[in-house]
């Protein structure tokens, strides 16, 4: 009794390929784009999201205390950023001067588009303190002095993403966020205002011990 030729199994999510009719030429099957990943249902993917630069630029209140003070005339006494918080969402004069003032500097900006924003975590600080020293690159970032700018992004700014054209929110839970963006038109704004640059992780002092 003879025995029919057997075939390889079909691979797992390939399509059955059809038999050429007598005397076609059989067309090659197109491979699955996603590959043995697309083959396998609820399969888990790694994946990451990369700066666009290696340029970060942070926001947060703490940065621009001093300016507070200098610039809305706050008690020398009280906590800086603590003394903003309470005039402004005590004096509704001041709250609606303030924003006044704020939509007028950010037209100044001419920002269009939208802007990707992160929080401040330690574990950035890590990841890009470890890719500029492997790149040979000084682990440094800029960090906003310039108030109104501050208040702007940190006021417009929506989880993680910074709408040109966002209303202005000066409530306490945004405010009081400390974000990075890595985004080089925002990079070119922020340094064209008082800022500095600082080290991404602060540098250990090596410790020597003394010969004998």
């Amino acid at each position: 009794m003879s025995k029919l030729p057997s075939f390889p199994p079909k691979p797992s999510g390939q399509p059955t390929p059809t038999p050429p009719a007598p005397g076609q030429i059989p067309r090659p099957v197109p491979p699955n784009p996603l590959g043995s990943l697309g083959s396998r249902f609820g399969a888990k993917a790694m994946w990451e999201i990369l700066p666009l630069t290696d340029t970060l630029i942070s926001f947060e209140l703490a940065a621009i205390a001093d300016g507070l003070v200098k610039l809305f005339d706050l008690p020398a006494n009280a906590p800086p950023v603590e003394a903003f918080l309470t005039l402004l969402h005590g004096d509704k004069a001041f709250a609606a001067e303030l924003r006044e003032r704020l939509d007028e500097d950010w037209l100044r900006c001419e920002l269009h588009g939208a802007f990707m924003v992160y929080n401040w975590r330690d574990e950035i600080r890590q990841a890009m303190n470890a890719r500029l020293l492997a790149i040979k690159v000084p682990p440094m970032y800029t960090l906003v002095r310039d108030p109104l700018l501050t208040l702007n992004v940190l006021g417009r700014a929506r989880t993680a993403l910074l709408l040109a054209t966002a209303p202005l929110a000066l409530d306490r839970p945004f405010l009081t966020r400390s974000l990075v963006c890595d985004d080089q038109r925002m990079a070119e704004i922020a340094q064209s205002r008082a800022f500095s640059v600082e080290h991404l992780i602060e540098p250990q002092d090596e410790e020597f011990d003394e010969e004998e």
